[in-house]
């Protein structure tokens, strides 16, 4: 269960509960991470290319048909149920040349992509599948090279590839070609589907996945319409991390100056990095720092990571927040973030100046090979507001009618999937993946949800853990539950909702964290996971998870701001700067008021959800929020 009630201060911030055993939260779409340089909000679903087996096997009949007549009929099910949005290709091989001894130099090279990655084309790519025609051979490494080459190459992207049967073509191997793309970068993705294959293929096909932090599903036939929509689906989920470029500084006097908005970075095992920010006297800063672990073939590895802040002259303000994982190689988006309340008695730090936001990771080079890894940071500044401003209570989960509707959950913060009326939601997800949504919430109102899982298909190899947390527009927790799942229907949390209070500035004083961590309007988000299956690295079956929102209270006029813009006043433009992100060369420190970061400066807020749980099983991570004294 959640912590309840109130907390006691510490270093002049709330101090985090420590939400209980989280196990290990996989990312089964083999989420891919590249710090693509696109703005704060770009995104939308992953580029797939789908890789289909045409060689000779797939003539073999399969009920009424032919395994290819199934797998036409599951490539037409699949693009009428992509949204609108899925960018999608379709690579075939083995059509082009017969099976013989004296065909397989040609057959070795028949690799064809038919309809080119881009925007949706149902009609485009339900005609390229239905001319295939399968003759000859299975040349599964040369078509996962030239599907990666026809894919973007930049940014998260994903192949699904389908197969009857193992390569007959190696050289090259295909599993050795997954781990040579792989080392391309940590954002291509394989996900490997076999249809009714033998223990051999199998081993090959898991091999071709795992390598590149893919999953590997079984099916048959009867089933392959259902599968290929899931693993597409999934495959469409990609963490994308998004900001303006910035690279930190190795030591806090040469930290580069941002302003309010998003920026990314890269991190390495066993490093610090630093960033400045100018904060007027009596503002709010607002900084959390999001690292994306991405999964890998590699036995489990342990990575520490935290945000802490420093006031002028590189004062500790006592404000730190961490995260650890124990299983870094299952992948994980772990948000740490900060919030300082200029002229809080209790604090620290105190005044205008340039604080430093330090952004440490502490881990072995175990984990993919040691590789610097993508960080989120988001900067937010909140001009000081005048009178007494009390704090509101938690809001009540109210019922909503009406039927379920259908969404596509997003695999990332940025790319959030909006959730804009109180009803009842629903979307499939795998074993292993974390689905991100997000309410906006303005002054006055507040939101409660709860979530319901309901098995589809026969069962898993075991049972898994589900969790949700809540974040705010910082990226702050500001609720978290998990339960057991075990095949069974389930509601996470079993009584009652997660929920904010109604969005009021003295939220910020409250010593409840659920209550202070909930002081601004804007987009509150939440994570939705289901944990792998027991320790085995095959997927469960798919579950139906069903939202049930509920949005209470009217929107209130902002508070009475000091010196602010309407924008800022109202919420919609709080979240950048003036001109936009910007990064500024270190100098001299600023003046007392802080010229460099007047009113103009509006915020972009960042948080830090942090991060989890102590191992459980098969692996879990270590939720471990504080605040230092």
């Amino acid at each position: 269960m959640r912590p309840k009630g109130k907390a006691p201060k510490s270093g002049g911030v709330p101090r985090r509960s420590i939400p209980a055993l989280l196990a290990g939260l996989v990312a089964v779409v083999g989420v891919g991470f590249a710090p693509a340089a696109h703005a704060a909000g770009a995104g939308g679903p992953a580029p797939v290319m789908l890789v289909l087996d045409g060689s000779g096997s797939m003539q073999a009949k399969a009920g009424a048909g032919t395994k290819m007549d199934a797998a036409k009929s599951a490539v037409h099910q699949l693009v009428g149920e992509l949204p609108d949005s899925a960018r999608l290709g379709l690579e075939v091989y083995g059509t082009r040349t017969g099976s013989s001894d004296a065909e397989k130099t040609a057959g070795c090279q028949d690799v064809s992509v038919v309809h080119a990655v881009g925007p949706l084309d149902r009609a485009g790519i339900g005609n390229a599948v239905d001319a295939v025609q399968p003759r000859g051979y299975t040349p599964i490494g040369q078509s996962l090279r030239q599907a990666a080459d026809a894919l973007p190459q930049e940014g998260p992207r994903s192949i699904v590839l389908v197969s009857d049967g193992e390569d007959t073509c190696a050289p090259p191997d295909p599993c050795e070609v997954a781990k040579e793309l792989k080392q391309r970068g940590v954002d291509l993705t394989v996900h490997a589907v076999g249809l009714g294959v033998d223990d051999r293929t199998r081993a090959q096909l898991t091999c071709i996945a795992e390598s590149t932090g893919g999953t590997y599903t079984d099916t048959d036939t009867g089933s392959l319409g259902g599968v290929l929509s899931q693993v597409t689906t999934a495959a469409l989920r990609n963490y994308q991390v998004s900001g303006t470029p910035v690279t930190g500084s190795a030591d806090p006097g040469s930290a580069p100056v941002v302003r309010a908005g998003q920026y990314q970075d890269v991190l390495g095992p066993q490093e610090t990095k630093y960033y400045a920010v100018d904060v007027p006297a009596g503002w709010s800063l607002y900084a959390s720092a999001t690292i994306a672990f991405q999964r890998a073939a590699e036995s489990a590895s342990t990575q520490n990571y935290e945000t802490a802040l420093l006031g002028p002259g590189g004062i500790d303000c006592h404000i730190s927040d961490s995260g650890l994982t124990t299983h870094a190689n299952d992948g994980e988006a772990i948000a740490t973030g900060v919030a300082f309340h200029d002229g809080d008695p209790d604090a620290a730090c105190h005044g205008a100046g340039r604080y430093v936001l330090r952004v440490t990771r502490d881990g072995g080079e175990d984990y993919a090979h040691g590789a610097a890894l993508p960080i989120e940071l988001i900067i937010g500044l909140e001009p000081p507001a005048g009178g007494q401003q009390e704090a509101s209570e938690t809001v009540t989960y109210q019922d909503p009618p009406g039927a379920d509707q259908p969404v596509l959950g997003s695999g990332s913060f940025t790319t959030a999937t909006e959730l804009a009326a109180s009803g009842h939601y629903s979307d499939v997800i795998q074993h292993g993946e974390t689905l991100f949504f997000k309410v906006r919430l303005q002054w006055g109102q507040g939101l409660a949800y709860r979530l319901r899982y309901e098995p589809l298909g026969a069962g898993g190899p075991g049972s898994a853990q589900v969790s949700t947390t809540l974040f705010n527009p910082a990226r702050q927790t500001v609720d978290h539950e998990q339960s057991g799942y075990a095949d069974q229907p389930t509601t996470l949390p079993e009584d009652g909702a997660l929920a904010t209070p109604a969005i009021a500035y003295g939220n910020r004083d409250s010593s409840d964290d659920s209550i202070s961590t909930a002081p601004i309007p804007g987009w509150y988000s939440f994570s939705v996971k289901l944990g792998e299956a027991g320790s085995s690295n095959v997927t469960g079956s798919p579950v139906r998870l069903h939202v049930d929102l509920s949005l209470s209270g009217a929107a209130q006029s902002p508070p009475p701001y000091v010196g602010a813009t309407p924008a800022q006043a109202n919420g919609d433009g709080i979240f950048v700067a003036a001109g936009g992100p910007a990064v500024e060369t270190p100098g001299a420190q600023p003046s007392a008021g802080v010229a460099a970061v007047s009113s103009s400066v509006a915020w972009w807020w960042v948080g830090g959800a942090v991060v989890l749980v102590l191992l459980l099983g098969a692996g879990g991570l270590l939720w471990l929020r504080r605040a230092r004294g």
